[in-house]
């Protein structure tokens, strides 16, 4: 293996003499190229066949779908007759139509946010104004004429007219 080595002498700045020894096949360059050929071996597998990183639109921690109806309102129509069970904590708009509101039990509570007062049971949500449920309890909202309702959460409808 070591039958072709020469020794070459060089001088270096500082007068002193160092030996550098060579090889036909230089070993150093071999030895790195084994190393390299090992790890790709052993590093393209994995990432081929890794799962795809969390978070990413291959694979969302949460549905899309799902956040938009917690966190965004989005614009129904109703026809006279139907009914929605609002969520806790969930938010109603009316923008057109009538809508009375009924709560399970006597801790019920709708905030008007946007006049700043609760709304009572049995009470007509008022148009464009920003209406938040309690945590305390869900409530019915009863569509009385034909509604537009901004909604935000996940409502149960019953739609008896279709819609």
């Amino acid at each position: 293996m070591f039958n072709n080595l020469k020794l070459y002498k060089s001088k270096r700045q500082d007068s002193k003499f160092a030996f550098c020894i060579t090889e036909e096949i230089n070993l150093t360059v071999f030895h790195a190229a084994c190393f390299i050929l090992t790890v790709l071996l052993f590093l393209l597998p994995a990432s081929l066949f890794a799962s795809p990183s969390p978070g990413s639109p291959s694979d969302p921690l949460v549905a899309k779908s799902y956040l938009d109806h917690l966190t965004l309102f989005r614009l129904e129509t109703f026809s006279a007759g139907s009914s929605l069970t609002a969520p806790r904590g969930g938010s109603v708009i009316a923008v057109s139509g009538e809508i009375r509101i009924s709560f399970g039990d006597s801790n019920g509570v709708a905030v008007d946010v946007t006049a700043g007062k609760r709304i009572a049971e049995g009470g007509i949500l008022p148009q464009n104004h920003l209406v938040i449920i309690s945590s305390a309890s869900s409530c019915v909202l009863t569509v009385r004429a034909n509604s537009s309702i901004m909604l935000k959460g996940i409502f149960d409808i019953n739609n008896s007219s279709g819609r």
